[in-house]
């Protein structure tokens, strides 16, 4: 079987130690053998816009942070990690008014 993609061997490590084993995006933390698979290396400017596999362009990303914009291009991590805060946001925001409602205890 052809091995695909890069393991955490080949990059991941150094940049997960580098960022504390903390989505760089949203501040999810990865820090026990639970929580950890849910971390992944993101390329701050995607391979396929000629981002290299250099540390000062990959990141700690918690999965959902590392799928939210994975077609859309970005010039940098400040603006990439705004895009992904707004949206954040706006899933909190939701949410809020639709979940949280249903989740509190009636009053006796």
């Amino acid at each position: 079987m052809a091995k695909t993609g890069k393991s955490i061997d080949d990059y991941g490590l150094p940049i997960y130690r580098r960022d504390k084993w903390t989505c760089q995006y949203c501040g999810f933390r990865g820090h026990d053998p639970v929580t950890f698979r849910f971390l992944s290396v993101d390329h701050v400017v995607r391979k396929a816009d000629g981002g290299p596999d250099a540390p000062s362009n990959l990141v700690t990303a918690c999965r959902a942070c590392n799928d939210y914009f994975n077609r859309r291009s970005f010039s940098g991590f400040e603006e990439k990690r705004e895009a992904i805060r707004e949206r954040l946001e706006l899933e909190a925001d939701a949410f809020r008014r639709l979940v949280e409602p249903t989740l509190r205890r009636p009053e006796m």
